[in-house]
């Protein structure tokens, strides 16, 4: 048997045609009324937890580490940003980045990492209060912090 972590991965990569399938063979011959892949893929994820571990277990979520397949390419530069975990509140200005999350950005050949911390940035051990501030210490001069790691687009006129 596959272990449970694996066979959730293989449910949530499956199409909504080889869902309905799992849903026939895991809830004995039963058709879903539903056509949400969201919604099956779900449902599904938790079937296979309660088999594998009884009912009881199954109403906690399992936790995991965020897998690479969350890390996604901005279009507008060379930057990065890897989601943080969803339980962490926001603090302060919805546009700012949630603490957890770190920002990659390739600059004259170095790779550049900060860290989005609850009260600001951290690269190469130092705190910031501001992404523009990382930016001027990288650069030496004065740039837009989100525009420099790609979290906003240059307005063109």
């Amino acid at each position: 048997m596959k272990s449970i972590v694996r066979e959730i991965r293989d449910i949530q990569a499956m199409s909504v045609s080889e869902l309905q399938a799992k849903w026939r063979e895991l809830f004995d011959g039963q058709e879903c009324r539903s056509r949400s892949r969201v919604y099956m893929a779900k449902r599904l994820c938790q079937r296979v937890q309660e088999l594998a571990c009884g009912l009881a277990s199954a109403k906690a979520p399992i936790e995991e580490p965020p897998s690479a397949s969350l890390v996604r390419a901005r279009t507008t530069a060379t930057a990065v940003l890897a989601r943080a975990p969803r339980n962490v509140r926001r603090i302060t200005d919805p546009r700012r980045p949630t603490p957890g999350t770190v920002l990659t950005r390739l600059w004259r050949g170095q790779e550049i990492r900060v860290l989005v911390v609850v009260d600001g940035f951290e690269w190469e051990g130092q705190r910031f209060r501001s992404l523009s501030e990382v930016a001027r210490a990288i650069t030496g001069s004065r740039w837009s912090g989100p525009l420099f790691f790609g979290l906003r687009k240059r307005k063109r006129s």
